[in-house]
């Protein structure tokens, strides 16, 4: 699982964020922030700015602590007996997610290729496929990004671009500013970059970790505006009020296209190709992660062990009979708490503490 050389390039740590923050949030954004009318897209923008506030609060903490596991330096500051609390949140959120994601992964494919298929048919071979990038390293998965970021991100983008032409900017106006009460709810929107929090484990790992800041921080500007896009294209053909009851407003947009000169007769198939690799992304990261706080947490040599239970919880959890509907409620519940808490409020109590009990490299 940990091999002796597992460190990743700036490179491939910006591609592993891409496939990890953006995923179903490209599908989920826009029919969520339209329940808010025309300009729902102005909260992306404000929890756009949330995140990258976010990111430089997490990338401070990995230049105060290069080299360090997450348990040793929260131990440091914070006792050791609240490292494991923390880290027993981290998993609980990391679990829940992944697993959550990965079942409204299979009802799109269901959806979309794979009707009438049990989602378990879905699961188990997606995790057991997570499970050996797992068991190979983290290198090992950021090299997979690099080869499997030429064949679907660049398509993608091409895609994205499209959906601009011939938009309806009438069904965005009026342009207004939404009320303070709202942009301030907008703020738990800022849960929907909740795989940031794994940069919080990945000092051990990175190979320059100089450039780290601002990496972090520009593919967290890019992610927000891919997904301020997404959601004002889909508004601006649909209409708020259509998208806002569409179960899948992005998918319906793609239909809607037509590319020149196209040997693809179903735009939506290399958008969904994008979902099923982003979506082995985030289930490995979720098992790597999750089992490697586990393996420091029981301080265990075999890592295949936390590897097979957290499998375990993970089919479990995304196995349980539920409609859209349920797992959109219990998404939204994970984000709202668990997401901002460990995306937002855990790294800035750790980094007051470091600052003030003078902890770390520089502050």
């Amino acid at each position: 699982m940990f091999s002796i050389n597992n460190k990743i390039s700036i490179r491939q740590l910006k591609l592993l964020l891409i496939f990890d923050i953006i995923s179903i949030r490209l599908i989920r954004l826009p029919k969520k922030s339209s329940a808010y009318g025309q300009n729902g897209w102005q909260l992306i923008i404000v929890c756009t700015i949330l995140a990258i506030i976010s990111s430089w609060l997490i990338t401070k903490l990995l230049h105060n602590f290069k080299g360090q596991t997450f348990i040793d330096y929260t131990s440091r500051l914070a006792s050791k007996p609240a490292a494991y609390i923390l880290s027993l949140i981290f998993i609980t959120k990391i679990l829940i997610n992944t697993a959550l994601e990965l079942r409204l992964f299979t009802e799109i494919l269901k959806e979309t290729f794979l009707k009438n298929t049990p989602p378990y048919l879905i699961i188990i071979p997606m995790i057991v496929l997570s499970l050996y990038a797992v068991t190979k390293g983290l290198e090992t998965r950021a090299r997979l990004a690099e080869i499997l970021s030429l064949i679907i991100l660049i398509p993608l983008i091409v895609i994205l671009v499209s959906t601009v032409i011939g938009i309806d900017l009438s069904n965005l106006r009026p342009f207004y500013i939404h009320k303070p009460s709202v942009l301030a709810y907008s703020a738990t929107f800022v849960s929907f970059f909740t795989n940031l929090d794994l940069m919080l484990f990945m000092a051990p790992f990175i190979r320059d970790s100089a450039k780290v800041n601002s990496s972090i921080l520009k593919i967290t500007l890019y992610c927000g505006l891919a997904m301020t896009l997404m959601t004002m294209t889909t508004i601006s053909r649909f209409s708020a009020a259509y998208t806002a009851k569409e179960l899948w407003p992005v998918l319906r947009v793609l239909d809607t296209l037509s590319l020149p000169g196209a040997f693809i007769e179903r735009q939506e198939s290399i958008f969904v190709s994008f979902f099923i690799v982003s979506e082995f992304f985030i289930a490995s990261s979720g098992l790597f992660f999750s089992s490697m706080i586990c393996k420091d947490l029981i301080k265990t040599k075999t890592p295949h062990i936390p590897i097979l239970l957290c499998s375990i919880i993970i089919i479990v959890i995304a196995s349980i009979p539920m409609n859209v509907n349920s797992i959109y409620f219990f998404m939204d519940k994970t984000f709202i708490y668990l997401g901002s808490l460990c995306i937002f409020i855990i790294p800035l109590l750790l980094l007051a503490l470091s600052k003030l009990k003078k902890i770390g490299l520089s502050l």
